[in-house]
């Protein structure tokens, strides 16, 4: 089992170096769509070795894991990332809004609302990790309590770049007709601003549902809790893929440290 991460990956860049915000991305392929399907293969995975893996990651100190769903799905979604991360010794807690239909109103508030009585509970903040546009939430619920965010942990979630590079746009622009404000480009290079506190984007190459350069944090605001961190799944096989639940493992236990440093294994290819 291995990840790796990536330093060194860029979008095109700015005339100071940077990259653009705005630049256009693609979909993923159709053929990569279609292997979405390979996702149930890893939930089958995840049923037998679950309990083996969390005997390798690191324990977690009790603190609490908001876990955030992604488009058009519910809590359910992430009972198997939950029950993972309860079984490493963490309390972990689910939206309890429903299904994800996007930045509809009232949505924003009801989260922080969420975060906030959490964090009345909670010594040291709470993590939060989202899959996909749940990822979205849980970068502006760092960007917006960044004393009550432990660090934030995105899975699949394309927080920059061109918002209809995803299969999913067609959908979520029938369904949030009136969430214009939340695509404009102010609306967008926010949500691509750095975070205080760490930050990890779990991302695939093989992603049949979003273009997964928009997953990437910028290679100017990596550092040691940072990161952007590969594995080879589908879009909707990341909240149960083995990889990706032991890259969340060890940065939730190393967070509190600051050091959050993914172990090096040599370079190959990501599984």
């Amino acid at each position: 089992m291995s990840y790796s991460t990536s330093q060194s990956i860029a979008g095109p860049q700015r005339a100071d170096g940077r990259e653009s915000v705005a630049q256009l991305h693609r979909a993923p392929a159709l053929a990569l769509m279609l292997a979405e399907a390979r996702a149930l293969f890893d939930l089958l995975k995840f049923r037998r070795a679950a309990a083996a893996l969390a005997e390798q990651c690191p324990q977690g100190d009790g603190h609490k894991v908001l876990v955030l769903p992604g488009f058009l799905a519910e809590d359910w979604s992430t009972r198997p990332l939950r029950s993972f991360l309860g079984r490493l010794g963490y309390e972990t807690h689910g939206w309890g809004l429903g299904r994800n239909y996007g930045p509809r109103e009232g949505v924003e508030d009801a989260l922080g609302q969420r975060l906030l009585e959490l964090a009345k509970r909670s010594r040291g903040g709470v993590s939060v990790v989202g899959w996909s546009l749940g990822g979205l939430y849980a970068r502006e619920l760092g960007r917006l309590y960044p004393n009550l965010v432990r660090q934030v942990v995105t899975l699949g979630s394309p927080f920059r770049g061109d918002h209809r590079a995803s299969h999913a746009w067609p959908i979520f622009r029938l369904l949030n007709k009136r969430a214009a404000h939340h695509l404009t480009p102010e609306a967008r290079a926010m949500r691509a601003q750095p975070l205080a506190m760490p930050v990890t984007s779990i991302y695939s190459q093989t992603d049949g549902v979003v273009d997964w350069r928009c997953c990437l944090i910028p290679q100017h605001e990596l550092n040691a809790h940072t990161l952007n961190v590969e594995v080879r799944a589908a879009h909707c096989a990341l909240g149960h893929h083995l990889p990706a639940l032991k890259v969340i493992a060890e940065q939730l236990a190393a967070a509190p440290k600051r050091s959050r440093r993914v172990k090096r294994e040599p370079r190959k290819p990501a599984v």
